[in-house]
């Protein structure tokens, strides 16, 4: 149940801080695409965030999302947080999708947050990534379970499921020519 209102929080921050704040003026968005774990890591992300990452947002809206819907206020809560996604104790494909996707949005934030350094953030990115590929064999594989993930917390919260699907199939169709540049199985690190 916590992580059903957690989750249908951070939908509602997110959908805010997009709206407000996008990423586009950092020299550091676009440098990251040149390196195979942040493109990776920007490509799935963006099942959440349409192409951004909010690591490089203001510092005080990454706490406040992280506050609001995950209840992550200092550096130990982050990384608890984190562990408890990529812990990785189900072989269920959907699972891994919706849990290891939003390790690398959180670990992410957190480092845009200062609780993690950028070092941190790219560890906890690494080993969910991983994660990913050992599981998928491409984008749209992960897309579909992370897809089904996302309308089964939806209806879980009681959230409009019909909506959810629709946001989330923008955000796939928004992902598909960076997953065109991606290669899912690219050698990451």
């Amino acid at each position: 149940m916590l992580y059903a209102i957690i989750g249908a929080g951070i939908v509602v921050v997110l959908g805010v801080l997009f709206v407000r704040n996008t990423t586009a003026d950092d020299p550091r968005r676009d440098s990251d695409l040149s390196v195979p774990l942040r493109r990776f890591a920007r490509s799935a992300m963006s099942l959440i965030t349409a192409g951004e990452d909010y690591g490089y947002l203001a510092a005080r809206d990454n706490r406040r999302v992280l506050a609001d819907a995950w209840d992550v206020h200092e550096t130990d809560q982050a990384r608890a947080t984190l562990h408890a996604l990529v812990q990785g104790t189900t072989p269920d494909p959907v699972a891994i999708a919706w849990d290891m996707v939003r390790a690398i949005h959180v670990a992410r934030m957190a480092a845009g947050a200062g609780y993690l350094s950028q070092d941190e953030s790219w560890a906890w990115v690494a080993h969910a990534a991983s994660g990913l590929q050992r599981t998928f064999a491409g984008w749209t594989e992960l897309a579909n379970a992370f897809a089904q993930g996302r309308s089964s917390w939806a209806a879980a919260v009681g959230m409009d499921v019909t909506a959810i699907t629709r946001d989330t199939q923008d955000n796939i169709e928004i992902c598909r020519p960076m997953w065109r540049m991606m290669p899912f199985q690219t050698r990451l690190v």
